[in-house]
């Protein structure tokens, strides 16, 4: 037998040879490899007299401004797993923009290239910074590909506008064991806002979003992104294979200069099977005018107010910090709309108060509350 099986990140590599003979197994545990989620554990079982594993090499040339970039680059091949989701197969960090992955198995995969996110939007195979716009690498034979490395969008000044987004990004994965761990603080992780470009319709493919800030999450999850301009955003969060939870809330507006409302405070829990961002502070006219919630903290009842509910139907829950939902209420739809909350039933803590649109079935808007 000319060959080996070895465990690199999620998944396994191949060196190269022909196996021949009968009855080969071995079993991996997969780990965690720049915080993209373990995978499930797996087994490879080889009950051929003679099977033959083809490999190729992959040379990718990073470009930016026609330019083969100087700069040090980090780059991950992601291979596509029958799921749909991704495995790290190989991660390499070179000082200038041209490297190789090692031989590995003819198959579908992802590139991922990325350097200073203080100069570089990580970009992924086929010139796109969003994994779900990557194109696939179909693997057959020695390749040399080239990624266009998109630089970030210029640094936005006070001139632009008076709007703030900041929020946190937390991850809540199982282990090795199937158990849920406890929610943790997602740091550098990348991320950023898209803008509607001018003319645009509601409702559009990401597509007629163009980016317009980006950076990383500091050491504690966080992020903030200050003189936005008025117009309609999405955030986003990068964990290739996990998708954004369409029934979250994705879209929000930030007001012209001098709106009252346009510091917005969002909330990311990145789970294994979606990303879930909900509106923490801040609201959008799609749904109220001069809404309210108050007081919070509180010790006993929070009051919810609003001049007019501009949807339809809007339900109202309470829900704990480990999703269970407390209360479901239906918000009156009448002109001065008010309603309360009573925390009394309830032990001392935080808690979201999440408002959704019956009518779309989506989350309107989330705030977190604290009983004392």
């Amino acid at each position: 037998m000319q060959a080996q099986l070895s465990s690199q990140g999620h998944t396994t590599n191949y060196a190269g040879g022909t196996l021949s003979s009968t009855n080969y197994s071995t079993e991996f545990a997969t780990g965690q490899t720049s915080g993209i989620p373990a995978s499930e554990n797996f087994s490879i079982y080889l009950d051929l007299a003679a099977f033959n594993m083809e490999s190729a090499t992959v040379s990718v040339n990073t470009v930016s401004g026609g330019s083969t970039l100087t700069e040090e680059t980090q780059a991950l091949l992601l291979r596509i797993r029958d799921s749909g989701n991704y495995d790290t197969l190989d991660n390499t960090t070179n000082s200038g923009g041209s490297f190789d992955f090692n031989p590995v198995f003819v198959g579908s995969y992802l590139i991922n290239v990325d350097s200073d996110p203080d100069q570089y939007v990580a970009t992924y195979y086929g010139n796109a910074f969003l994994w779900e716009e990557a194109d696939v690498l179909e693997l057959s034979s020695d390749t040399l590909t080239e990624i266009i490395i998109e630089a970030v969008p210029p640094t936005l000044t006070e001139a632009d506008g008076d709007g703030n987004v900041s929020g946190v990004v937390e991850e809540n994965f199982e282990d090795s064991n199937g158990r849920i761990n406890a929610r943790r603080r997602a740091a550098k992780r990348k991320c950023g806002l898209r803008r509607k470009r001018t003319g645009g319709r509601t409702g559009q493919a990401s597509d007629e979003f163009e980016l317009i800030a980006y950076g990383e999450t500091n050491e504690n999850g966080e992020f903030e992104y200050g003189f936005l301009p008025q117009g309609t955003y999405r955030f986003f969060v990068e964990y290739p294979g996990i998708p954004i939870d369409e029934s979250s809330f994705v879209q929000f507006e930030v007001g012209e200069a001098g709106v009252t409302d346009n510091s917005l405070v969002l909330a990311a829990v990145v789970t294994e099977t979606g990303i879930s961002i909900e509106l923490i502070l801040g609201l959008t006219s799609e749904f109220f005018t001069d809404f309210s919630i108050y007081p919070n903290p509180a010790a006993h009842v929070v009051n919810v107010s609003y001049d007019k509910m501009n949807a339809e139907s809007i339900s109202m829950q309470l829900i704990d910090m480990h999703g269970k939902v407390l209360l479901t209420r239906e918000m009156p739809k009448s002109k001065g709309g008010q309603t309360q909350v009573d925390l009394q039933p309830f032990v001392k803590g935080q808690y979201l108060l999440k408002f959704i649109d019956n009518e779309k079935k989506k989350t309107a808007l989330t705030f977190r509350i604290i009983k004392n």
